[in-house]
């Protein structure tokens, strides 16, 4: 019983051992690894230039490794989206202020590293050659042109009926006034009914003759069948709906993690470039300008002297 007891004890304790090695080899191999890949980021320590014109898409190519290596690892997300402000306050003074460009040119700042900041930044705004796709104003326009008649047509059937057909004028006007905005056509639509209820209306047989001559009234003075017409074709146009696509929750992700390396990549040249110029600067207006520094605010102390107070008799 002892014996198999005594087997039972050297079987775990070799299966420990064992283990034990093994977790030490993988720890040890994992080591290896992290201190090769540290060597290879050591030999891309120098900035990339990215050429004008690199898309967003190109980007993560150039600087996965670069900018990791060259980034803080304590820059936040809300730094990370502010970097392009304070990256155009920069290139801004650098490119149009003389005395700025001739101190930085003397640390070594080029027109190609110039050039690398606009193409960063411009990848991180979604800046591109080609034109935008023009928007579509179809819907505003057929708004507008709505709301251009219905009070000039309001007032063309007031005026043209109120005392030759005032049946006719109530059963068009009545509660129905003028609206702005997209809330004309609504009221147009229901003015537009109500002028076909005048010829198809089966309830209003007793005033068929005299609806009829109030909307050739009407069509005399502008609100004929083809107006008619047109304005149903407006809002039609008005209330159509845009086409909505399902969003690619894979595609959001993917252009998401495409701006954080962007942001990165900008910030990891800006943090190198905002370096130099803190040695290559010292006149704190010049920082001020960089975006590196900020203007003092001088207080006024309060003069110690009293005021003097006149007093004017009556």
């Amino acid at each position: 019983m002892k014996k198999r007891q005594d087997a039972k004890a050297k079987k775990q304790s070799d299966d420990d051992a064992k283990k034990a090695k093994k977790q030490s080899d993988d720890n040890a191999k994992k080591a290896k690894k992290q201190s090769d890949d540290n060597a290879k980021k050591a030999k891309k320590r120098e900035s990339v230039v990215v050429p004008a014109g690199t898309t967003e898409q190109e980007i993560p190519e150039l600087i996965d490794d670069e900018a990791a290596l060259r980034l803080d690892a304590s820059v936040t997300r809300d730094a990370l989206e502010g970097t392009p402000v304070r990256a155009l306050t920069f290139l801004r003074a650098v490119g149009t202020s003389a005395a700025i460009h001739a101190a930085m040119a003397a640390c070594g700042y080029r027109r190609e590293h110039h050039l690398e900041g606009w193409a960063l930044l411009h990848a991180v705004c979604g800046y591109q050659d080609a034109a935008p796709l023009a928007e579509d104003t179809s819907v505003q326009d057929a708004i507008k042109q709505l709301d251009d008649w219905d009070e000039d047509a309001h007032q063309i059937i007031a005026a043209s009926l109120r005392h030759r057909f005032p049946e006719q004028a109530t059963f068009l006007l009545n509660g129905l006034a003028p609206s702005p905005d997209a809330g004309v056509v609504v009221s147009v639509r229901r003015l537009l009914d109500r002028l076909d209820g005048l010829e198809y209306a089966s309830d209003r047989q007793n005033f068929k003759q005299t609806d009829l001559e109030a909307l050739a009234l009407l069509g005399q003075r502008g609100i004929d069948l083809d107006t008619r017409r047109h304005l149903r074709e407006l809002i039609a146009v008005a209330e159509a709906a845009p086409e909505l696509t399902q969003p690619d929750a894979a595609a959001i992700a993917s252009a998401d993690a495409r701006r954080v390396n962007g942001l990165m990549a900008l910030r990891a040249w800006f943090e190198e470039w905002m370096g130099i110029a803190r040695v290559a600067i010292r006149r704190r207006d010049q920082l001020v300008r960089l975006g590196l520094a900020k203007r003092r605010i001088q207080i006024a102390e309060p003069s110690s002297q009293p005021t003097a107070i006149a007093i004017t008799g009556t």
